[in-house]
């Protein structure tokens, strides 16, 4: 009998004991990995407190255990939906460090004088009084009323496939846009600084992007309209547009230039009327004057052909129209390039004087030629070797690069 009860008593400390030891355990996973440090690493926008109101929000997931579990992979989390993923890594019992990646806004809009900011699949990110001046803002386009974390409203899904995409570019390629805006005809126009880029309907769209690129360091700065409308990645009919400066801002940087040897007069289209002397750089200073093809008249000084300070007429351009390169017929001068000596490399890229890039120029015994060994207009070789163009950017013949 004795021993019947001292094995009931044995039993009964065995199952107290598992059970105090089973609610000691519970007691250190709830309150020993209880998160009570919550670190956030990636964000910008969005607040720590934010993130983990969002993602702690039950007893499971306030445990450091489970959390670190749950999250150990980078996911899409539905409940977060302004985050691409999460991941995190338990650092101590009650501390979690979370990794985030936000989803990036690529543009926005206005609606009822809010600014609607969206990402490149048009999933509303924020709706918000504050201008983000790296950010373009579309205009042109109309919407219904725009919800949070929801898809931009837009009617027409060809006009909102076009306008994600443009954006989506532009943040590619490192270029900054103000606005984005679409014509009645879905005709295209960005604004980069003081710079409208025309880019037509959304044909050839990342190609004229990809050129954008390349062309805007050489126009950075000025103030005019680049147009690519009509090129396809094959055709270089590109031309730059350079607004007409403020009157006395342009006598100022003519006579900069010519190093002060303009006589303070204009012609009838607003250009100094100068004395017919070369400059320091020894290039024909113009009178002012036109000819019959609208090119300017050069003066010549003493020791060049001709009488000191008389006029030469240019020869007029090539036929074919519109001033369109013609490749010359015969053989010694008149073949690509003409006959003397290339300095530095062939086909780098100028700008002449009817605002035209042209991509073939190359130096001459001391011209600026085009392939087919004809004068490239409005460019010249200064005394240091550089080929300064129609709008004096600098350009050393030897890379094909600007120097200034």
């Amino acid at each position: 009998m004795d021993r019947r009860r001292k094995h009931r008593l044995t039993q009964m400390r065995i199952t107290i004991g598992a059970i105090l030891l089973v609610a000691l355990l519970i007691g250190i996973l709830v309150v020993g990995f209880h998160i009570r440090k919550f670190e956030v690493v990636g964000n910008t926008r969005h607040t720590a407190e934010e993130i983990r109101g969002d993602l702690v929000r039950d007893f499971a997931t306030g445990n450091s255990l489970y959390f670190s579990w749950k999250y150990k992979n980078a996911v899409e989390e539905p409940i977060t939906p302004y985050l691409s993923s999460v991941q995190a890594k338990m650092t101590a019992p009650g501390a979690v460090q979370v990794v985030v990646s936000e989803k990036k806004i690529v543009a926005g809009t206005t609606y009822g004088g809010t600014n609607v900011y969206f990402d490149e699949t048009g999933l509303v990110l924020e709706i918000t009084d504050t201008h983000y001046d790296d950010v373009p803002l579309v205009k042109g386009i109309t919407m219904d009323e725009p919800q949070l974390y929801q898809k931009l409203p837009v009617s027409n899904a060809a006009l909102l496939a076009t306008m994600l995409k443009l954006a989506s570019l532009m943040g590619q390629s490192g270029l900054v846009a103000e606005e984005i805006t679409f014509d009645e005809s879905r005709n295209m126009t960005v604004k980069v600084a003081d710079i409208l880029i025309e880019l037509g309907q959304d044909e050839y769209l990342a190609e004229k992007i990809s050129n954008l690129v390349t062309i805007y360091p050489k126009i950075a700065g000025a103030k005019g309209t680049l147009k690519l409308s009509s090129y396809t990645g094959k055709t270089d009919d590109i031309q730059f547009e350079e607004a007409m400066p403020e009157p006395e801002t342009q006598a100022q940087e003519w006579q900069w230039q010519q190093e002060g040897e303009g006589t303070g007069e204009t012609d009838a289209y607003g250009n100094p009327v100068t004395t017919g002397e070369t400059d320091a750089y020894g290039n024909p200073v113009t009178t002012g004057e036109t000819d019959a093809y609208g090119n300017p008249v050069t003066g010549t000084s003493a020791d060049s052909q001709g009488a000191a300070g008389m006029g030469t007429q240019p020869e007029p351009a090539p036929e074919g129209g519109d001033g369109a390169e013609t490749t010359p017929e015969g053989t010694g001068e008149d073949t690509p390039g003409g006959s003397g000596e290339v300095t530095g490399v062939e086909g780098f890229m100028v700008f002449d004087s009817n605002g035209t890039l042209r991509y073939d120029a190359r130096v001459v015994d001391g011209q600026v030629l085009d392939a087919y060994g004809n004068p490239i207009s409005g460019c010249s070789v200064n005394e240091d070797g550089y080929v300064v163009d129609a709008y004096w950017n600098v350009i050393d013949p030897m890379t094909g690069t600007l120097a200034q």
